[in-house]
C-alpha cells in the first residue's frame, strides 16, 4: 500500500507539474490569446476526467488492474518526453511544437485518468472485508499524498520555469523534464513491489452480467408496457432470466448515479481555480512590503494544498477530541461542501469585479481611445477637438496621463481636428485614427510652434511578472537606451522607440548613449503591469528623465483571494473525501473502479460546463 501510495505521489506531482504551468505555457510559448489557452486547459482537463472510465473497463474486462497499471505508467511516460520535446525552441517550428505537445498531453490525459480508478481499486484490494477501518484510512492517505505532491508541484514546477533560464527564455523544458523523471521512479516502484501485491481476479462477468441484466429489462419494460400488467420496479422485467443478486446491483447503482447528477456544478467551481483563477491573479498586484518583495507567482495557488492538509488535521483531531460526535451524515458533508463552493465562487467574483474597474476595457468598432501626453515647457496647454467637448481641463508639462478618454469616429477611419492652445496662442494639428485602437495625443514644442504626434498605444497588461516601457527622445541626435539585454533605439527630435517589455523591478542604473558619449540614468520601479513612457530631456550637460505612467500598475493585492481559497480548500475535504469514501462503500461488489470512473467522470462534466 505505501508503495502505491508513493507512485500515486510521483504521478500526481508529474500530472500537476505540467498543470500549473500549461496555461502560462500556452500563451507565453505558443502566443495563444487568453479564451484559446483556457478553452484547451479545460479541454485537456475534461479529457483527463473522462479517461477513467476506458481504464476501469479495460481492467475489469482485459488486463486486470495490475497490468493496466504498468501500461498506463508507460503512456504516462511517453507523453511526457513529447510534450518536453515540444518545449525545445530548436526542435521544429511552432506547428512541431504545438503538434508535440498536444500529442504528449494527449498521452498524458489517457494515462492520468486511465490510471487513477485502478490506482485507487488495486489499492482497495489489498485489504481484507475486516479491515474497513485500515481501508478508510488508506483513502484518506491517498488523497494526503495527492495534496502533499499538488503542494510540491505547485511550487518546484513553476520556480523552475520562471526562475531558470534556458534557450533564452523561461524553462519550460526542465519543468516538464522534471514530471517525466518522475514518472520513471513511479514505474521501477511499482514494478519493484510485484511480489508483494494481492491480485483479485477480474471482476468483468459482474460487469458483464449487470450490463446485459439493464438491457434486457429496458427492452421487456418497452415491448411490455402496453400489453402485460405493471410492476414496482423497472428491473423486475429481468427477474425472470438474471438472479435478484444482479437486481440488487444495478438498483445500487442507479441510485448511485442519480446523487451523480449535481455533482458536476461543484467540479466547475473547483476546476476554474487552475484557470480563471490564474489569470485573475496575474493581474494583480504581488509586492509586499512597499515593493521589496516580489510574490512568487502560485503563491496563493500554494494555499490550496496547504489549507486542505491543515483542515484534515482539524477534522482528524475533531473526530478524536470532542465529546460530542455530531452525527453529520456523509450526504449532509456533501451539501456543506457545495455551500462552501457558492461561497468560494461568490468572493472570486467579487475579486473579478474589483480587478476589472483597474483595467481599461478595449476600444469596440468605430470609436478609438485616446490620451495626452504633454510634453510642452511652460503654461499648461488645452486640447480641443472639433465636435468633441473630451477634455475640459489643460494638461501640465510631464504629468501622468489621467485616464484614456473614449473617441466616437464613426467610421473605421477618421481625420481628426485638433485645435491645441497656450498662453493665448492656438495652433492647429490634424491627425489620422482608426477604430479599436489606442493612441497617446503627444504634444511637444518645435520652433515656438507646439506640434502634435498621434502613436499607438499598447493598454493590454502583462500576464506575467512585467512592464511595458517606450522612450522619447527630443534631443537632436539619435538616442540608443540599453536595459540589461534590452537594446532600444530612439530617432532625434521626438522620436520615439518602439514599445518593450522588461521584468519589472527597479533599475538603478540603465546606459543612454548619445553618439560617442554615453550617460547612466536611473527609471526607479517598473511595476508589475504597468505601462511607462519616458521623456529624454537634456539640461546643459545632463540628461534628464521625465517619466510618465500611462496604464497603471495592478493595484488590488493578490493577498484579496485567499477568502476564495479557504472557501474551496474547506470544500473540498468535505466534498471529495467524504465523496470518494461513501461512493466507494456503495458500490456494488465487482463495481469499486467503475463507480470510481463515474465518480471522477462529474469532473468532465464540471469542465465542459466552464467551457
Amino acid at each position: 500500500v505505501l508503495l502505491m501510495i508513493f507512485c500515486q505521489f510521483c504521478e500526481i506531482f508529474s500530472y500537476y507539474g505540467i498543470k500549473v504551468v500549461l496555461l502560462i505555457f500556452f500563451i507565453n510559448y505558443f502566443h495563444w490569446n487568453t479564451e484559446m489557452s483556457t478553452s484547451v486547459y479545460h479541454t485537456f482537463s475534461a479529457f483527463f476526467f473522462v479517461t477513467p472510465m476506458a481504464g476501469a473497463i479495460v481492467a475489469d474486462l482485459l488486463l486486470g488492474k495490475f497490468y493496466t497499471i504498468i501500461t498506463l505508467m508507460i503512456c504516462l511516460f511517453m507523453g511526457h518526453v513529447l510534450l518536453l520535446l515540444g518545449a525545445f525552441p530548436h526542435i521544429g517550428g511552432s506547428s512541431v511544437h504545438i503538434g508535440l505537445s498536444i500529442l504528449g498531453l494527449g498521452l498524458i490525459t489517457v494515462g492520468t485518468g486511465a490510471i487513477k480508478p485502478c490506482l485507487t481499486a488495486f489499492g482497495g484490494d489489498q485489504f481484507e472485508e475486516e479491515h474497513q477501518k485500515e481501508r478508510k484510512r488508506y483513502l484518506v492517505l491517498i488523497f494526503v499524498s495527492v495534496k502533499l505532491s499538488s503542494l510540491c508541484s505547485t511550487f518546484i514546477t513553476p520556480f523552475i520555469r520562471e526562475y531558470v533560464q534556458c534557450f533564452g527564455g523561461d524553462c519550460y523544458a526542465l519543468a516538464f523534464g522534471v514530471a517525466a523523471a518522475l514518472m520513471v521512479v513511479a514505474l521501477g516502484i511499482f514494478i519493484g513491489g510485484t511480489k508483494l501485491y494481492i491480485r483479485l481476479p477480474q471482476e468483468g462477468n459482474d460487469l458483464k452480467n449487470i450490463c446485459k441484466c439493464t438491457g434486457t429489462a429496458i427492452i421487456r419494460c418497452l415491448k411490455s408496457k402496453r400489453t402485460s400488467p405493471g410492476r414496482n420496479h423497472w428491473l423486475e422485467w429481468a427477474e425472470e432470466e438474471y438472479p435478484r443478486d444482479s437486481n440488487q446491483k444495478v438498483k445500487q447503482l442507479c441510485w448511485i448515479f442519480f446523487l451523480f447528477i449535481p455533482l458536476p456544478m461543484f467540479w466547475a467551481v473547483f476546476e476554474q481555480k487552475g484557470s480563471w483563477w490564474t489569470l485573475q491573479a496575474s493581474q494583480m498586484n504581488r509586492h509586499l512590503i512597499h515593493s521589496c518583495i516580489v510574490f512568487f507567482f502560485p503563491v496563493v495557488k500554494l494555499l490550496n494544498p496547504i489549507l486542505v492538509l491543515l483542515f484534515i488535521f482539524i477534522l482528524e483531531m475533531g473526530k478524536k477530541c470532542c465529546p460530542c460526535r455530531c452525527p453529520i451524515t456523509p450526504l449532509r458533508k456533501l451539501f456543506i461542501g457545495f455551500i462552501f463552493a457558492v461561497l468560494a465562487s461568490i468572493a472570486a467574483a467579487v475579486v473579478e469585479i474589483l480587478v476589472i474597474v483597474r483595467f481599461m476595457e478595449p476600444a469596440h468598432d468605430k470609436e478609438c481611445l485616446l490620451q495626452v501626453l504633454n510634453l510642452v515647457k511652460g503654461e499648461p496647454v488645452s486640447v480641443e477637438l472639433t465636435g468633441h467637448n473630451i477634455f475640459p481641463d489643460r494638461f501640465q508639462s510631464f504629468k501622468d496621463p489621467v485616464k484614456y478618454t473614449r473617441l466616437p469616429l464613426g467610421d473605421a477611419h477618421r481625420v481628426l481636428p485638433v485645435s491645441v492652445s497656450q498662453s493665448g496662442v492656438t495652433h492647429q494639428c490634424k491627425l489620422n485614427a482608426s477604430e479599436s485602437t489606442a493612441y497617446s495625443l503627444i504634444l511637444f514644442g518645435k520652433d515656438s510652434v507646439i506640434k502634435c504626434k498621434l502613436e499607438e498605444d499598447h493598454i493590454i497588461k502583462s500576464e506575467n511578472r512585467e512592464a511595458f516601457i517606450r522612450f522619447i527622445n527630443s534631443h537632436a541626435k539619435n538616442i540608443t537606451i540599453t536595459l540589461e539585454s534590452t537594446n532600444l533605439f530612439a530617432v532625434g527630435n521626438h522620436g520615439i522607440s518602439e514599445t518593450a517589455k522588461v521584468k519589472g523591478g527597479k533599475y538603478v542604473e540603465v546606459t543612454i548613449s548619445i553618439e560617442a558619449a554615453t550617460h547612466y540614468v536611473e527609471l526607479g520601479l517598473l511595476d508589475f503591469g504597468a505601462t511607462y513612457t519616458f521623456i529624454i530631456d537634456r539640461d546643459a550637460e545632463k540628461v534628464v528623465l521625465h517619466k510618465m505612467e500611462e496604464v497603471h500598475a495592478s493595484r488590488r493585492h493578490v493577498a484579496l483571494q485567499v477568502p476564495q481559497y479557504i472557501f474551496i480548500s474547506a470544500a473540498e475535504v468535505l466534498f471529495y473525501i467524504t465523496g470518494t469514501e461513501f461512493f466507494y462503500s456503495q458500490a456494488p461488489d465487482g463495481m469499486k473502479s467503475l463507480v470510481q470512473a463515474y465518480w471522477l467522470l462529474n469532473t468532465a462534466f464540471g469542465n465542459l460546463i466552464v467551457l
